[in-house]
């Protein structure tokens, strides 16, 4: 009866109210005018977020220590950061020149499967993806990439009204991929990443299981209680006592029926809104649904998937291929 009376409660609130969807009609096509449009929306949009964060972070804040990694909690600048980081989005550049493009690039011999990556014109990304082809053709995949840069992806018409949720692109590319290139095998990877190996084991991975997550043990103090409690309340898990998937990295055959279940329910969660209110917002919700049921979702066996640059002290990338890992993470 006390879960009934919080739902009845929560939802319709939750309905109306997300605080970051814009106002904005379904269309399949957007246009260079439409992005103007959208761009305007984002920068108001994040003005709205300010008394939010004021609401949902604590007060008093908890208490500072001398080492960052020891507080209780993170800051409140670095969860603005994170949560207005899809108000802060570039999708768009008309006084640059920077206007949306994608592509479906054949990698060697090509096949079914395809590597994808979307970024926006913020920082270096742009560069880094456009170095991926080169990369993925050296290590000896074959099959595709599907990148995209600036605009949005928006494969069914209505996710260009979610694109202020912070980070939440990253399962739209992956249908969108499908929609315009038939992949039913996707693996996203983080532009940050570079190839040292051919990713074709990965993909084997999601051709058996129906999907690829990078999982381990949960972070305390980038999510924020409130948050915390509003996932338990309305899905029924407690992220901090479930294994937590990192989105650098995730995967799907897209018709498996587990892939399907986990994106109905993803698309639920950006609909709501709330439960993106963290310092890594995609994850925490991808840790949320993996936690209802967490015997179906196997954790895949590579130890060696990727290798932070920032951690080389001396030594070059010829050292981490040799040791068998599938990405170098460039700083950034």
């Amino acid at each position: 009866m006390k879960q009934f009376l919080i739902l009845f409660f929560l939802y319709p609130f939750i309905l109306v109210a997300n605080p970051f969807s814009l106002d904005l009609p379904l269309k399949d096509t957007l246009t260079l005018e439409d992005y103007v449009e959208i761009q305007s929306q984002l920068k108001k949009k994040a003005l709205e977020l300010d008394p939010l964060l004021e609401q949902w972070y604590p007060n008093p804040a908890p208490t500072r220590s001398l080492l960052h990694w020891s507080r209780p909690l993170s800051s409140k600048e670095d969860f603005k950061n994170r949560i207005y980081k899809g108000t802060t989005q570039i999708l768009i550049d008309l006084e640059h020149n920077k206007l949306p493009q994608e592509e479906i690039i054949q990698i060697n011999r090509g096949g079914p499967n395809c590597l994808v990556c979307y970024v926006t014109f913020n920082g270096q990304y742009e560069k880094l993806v456009k170095e991926l082809p080169k990369h993925l053709e050296k290590v000896g995949f074959n099959g595709h990439l599907f990148c995209k840069i600036g605009g949005y992806p928006n494969p069914t018409g209505k996710e260009i009204q979610y694109c202020a949720v912070p980070y939440c692109f990253k399962i739209f590319t992956l249908l969108e991929a499908q929609k315009k290139g038939a992949f039913d095998k996707v693996l996203w990877i983080d532009a940050a990443f570079v190839p040292l190996k051919d990713p074709t084991p990965l993909f084997d991975w999601i051709d058996q299981h129906g999907y690829f997550f990078k999982m381990h043990a949960p972070f305390s103090k980038y999510i924020l209680p409130k948050t915390r409690k509003f996932i338990q309340d309305t899905m029924q898990v407690d992220v901090l006592e479930s294994r937590y998937v990192s989105a650098q990295i995730i995967g799907f055959n897209l018709k498996h029926p587990f892939a399907q279940e986990f994106i109905s329910e993803y698309y639920k969660q950006v609909e709501v809104g709330f439960p993106f209110l963290s310092c890594f917002p995609e994850e925490y919700v991808f840790s949320a649904i993996v936690g209802k049921d967490p015997a179906k979702w196997t954790p895949q066996p590579f130890t060696k998937l990727s290798f932070s640059e920032e951690k080389l002290r001396g030594r070059d990338v010829k050292w981490v291929q040799s040791e068998g890992y599938f990405f170098l993470q460039h700083i950034h």
